[in-house]
């Protein structure tokens, strides 16, 4: 009865679903609902099960929701951006023992649960969210009503109404300045429509009109130089910079004593000045970019720092240095509120910032690169061991060839980690990976492992994401049945000893996801791929003709895959 009023639409479907789904599995509660639904969908509108939803949920989780109406439409945004800007906002309640960021986690996945934002995984544990436009349209009407923000753009100016603290513009600066003039507003938005440069004078005149700003997300906007003036925002707490042109952030910004969250993730920015040091009640700093390659020892005063994440891209693309690290300074131990550290470049020839990592007890990730195994294999592995509240770890030796020295653990107390890197030769595959029972992704690179790697991790219950790179020397691999239960994702390349790759009929039964390439010896799969019935993307790139032509022989077979795509990375031949 109650799919029946739901009129076959996927959307409601699955919305509907949300709504049930936290409700007592009992008749009075379901028989409720379906007279709710009854109620609002006489007129068979998606738009009133949308509000039926929304009305649904908890206080604390409305404002989360309405607020996601400040990103574009279409976007994907990367789960980490959602909660730096709810938690700047003060919609996220403490906890005792859950960090911000646990309670901002459990609100998205809340979210989720209920089907009312999208979300794409990767590595089994990061997460895009997005929005579906119909939801969109309702979040935005009712942000407006609620005065949790609103849209300013070119189609609305004349009928805009100043009204709300919080503010998404959509469209020219200088439209949005000439109009508005209210000074009580506390968050500021921006996306750009156009590629004409945001100019600095036009941020002058919005620091001067604006000085109460919370917030100030000018991500990806065409902003080649931020002016000094930035220091007398003296509220401020979340500033971003992310994937701007600003080469050079101003030594005023250490004057904003309120800051909370600094992200420069994938800007042009070539310098941090060291009087970032006096951002005293800095929370979190977010530094990617394709410049930067040390930060100031003036970072390790920012005591109340729990997020700091720096790192810069290359050229590479498979490489062990397509995620390089960023130099750090001795006295990092004194950061003890640091939940996410990464990507950090050890010294070749030291081991005093490894050392530090025990004092480090908070961190939930870790990401750390140019390891030695003669130099920091055991200092690592004796502070790793301690940290019960880790995650998300990533170690990366200092070249393809370097023993990644991580054999040395043996009693890890991180055993609710759910995803783990390793990048670097293994002399054998490390026996306490078996014992991660919650782990969720696992990518092993240039490993070059003799046994069957996989006989190893099959059996681990939770397993969703595995990458395989350069992680195993032999001839075959043998997927057999009832193992790899929950695997979704599936990626293989530059297994050069790899000759025959067996699936067991019946195994990998969740498989939705296989990217296999460059494993030039590999003629022949058993049973075939055919035997994945839930396969949604099926990616072969730079294999043999033999292997190729196999797939084209297995093509009706494979009806049931939405995608499949063959393909010649070096001479980018379709």
């Amino acid at each position: 009865m109650i799919v029946s009023k739901c009129h076959g639409l996927p959307l409601v479907i699955s919305v509907v679903a949300g709504l049930l789904s936290p409700k007592e599995k009992n008749e009075y509660e379901w028989r409720n609902l379906l007279n709710n639904l009854s109620d609002v969908l006489e007129e068979e509108s998606v738009s009133k099960i949308l509000l039926l939803s929304f009305l649904d949920l908890p206080p604390n989780l409305k404002n989360c929701l309405l607020y996601l109406a400040v990103f574009p439409e279409d976007s994907l945004t990367f789960h980490r951006e959602i909660y730096g800007l709810w938690i700047a906002e003060g919609f996220i309640e403490a906890r005792r023992n859950m960090t911000l960021d646990q309670v901002a986690e459990e609100y998205l996945e809340e979210l989720i649960y209920r089907n009312l934002v999208q979300c794409e995984y990767y590595y089994g544990v990061e997460k895009n969210i997005r929005i579906h436009d119909v939801m969109r349209e309702m979040i935005i009407s009712r942000a407006d009503e609620f005065r949790v923000c609103q849209i300013f753009s070119e189609k609305n100016e004349s009928t805009f109404e100043r009204k709300s603290r919080r503010l998404s513009i959509h469209g020219s600066m200088e439209t949005f300045l000439e109009t508005i003039e209210d000074s009580g507003v506390r968050s500021i938005n921006y996306t750009s429509n156009t590629d004409d440069e945001l100019s600095e004078s036009s941020l002058v005149t919005l620091f001067e009109k604006f000085k109460l700003l919370k917030v100030l997300n000018l991500a990806f906007a065409p902003l080649r130089r931020l002016p000094k003036e930035v220091g007398t925002l003296i509220h401020l707490r979340l500033l971003s910079l992310a994937r701007t042109m600003v080469e050079v952030v101003p030594t005023s910004i250490g004057k904003l004593h309120n800051l909370q969250s600094l992200d420069l993730s994938f800007s042009s920015v070539k310098m941090l000045p060291e009087s970032i040091g006096e951002l005293h009640n800095l929370l979190s700093l977010n530094v990617e970019s394709s410049f930067i390659r040390e930060l100031p020892n003036t970072i390790n005063k920012l005591r109340k720092l729990q997020f700091l994440f720096a790192s810069h891209s290359t050229e590479f693309i498979f490489g062990i240095k397509s995620s390089s690290g960023v130099k750090i300074h001795e006295g990092i131990g004194n950061l003890k509120n640091l939940h996410t550290l990464g990507v950090v470049e050890v010294h070749p020839h030291k081991v005093g910032v490894i050392k530090e990592l025990q004092q480090l007890r908070k961190l939930s990730l870790l990401c750390i690169t140019n390891l030695s195994a003669d130099v920091h294999g055991r200092t690592l592995c004796s502070c790793i061991e301690k940290m019960e509240n880790l995650k998300q770890l990533s170690i990366f030796s200092s070249s393809e060839n370097e023993i990644l020295g991580v054999q040395h653990i043996s009693s890890p107390r991180f055993l609710d980690l759910l995803e783990l890197v390793l990048k670097g030769r293994l002399e054998r595959f490390p026996d306490w990976i078996t014992k991660l029972q919650n782990l969720k992704g696992l990518e092993l690179s240039f490993s070059r492992l003799i046994n069957d790697a996989l006989s190893s991790v099959g059996d681990l219950p939770n397993l969703v994401f595995l990458a395989l790179n350069q992680a195993y020397d032999g001839e075959e691999l043998h997927f057999n049945e009832g193992r790899f239960l929950k695997l979704k994702e599936l990626h293989i390349r530059k297994l050069e000893g790899l000759r025959v790759l067996k699936i067991d009929r019946g195994a990998l039964h969740r498989l939705e996801y296989f990217k296999i390439g460059d494993c030039q010896k590999l003629k022949k799969v058993t049973t075939g791929i055919q035997s994945l019935g839930k396969l949604k993307d099926l990616t072969i790139y730079d294999m043999p003709v033999e292997f190729t032509a196999m797939i084209h022989g297995c093509f009706r077979d494979l009806k049931h895959a939405p995608y499949i795509g063959v393909w010649n990375l070096f001479d980018q031949q379709d």
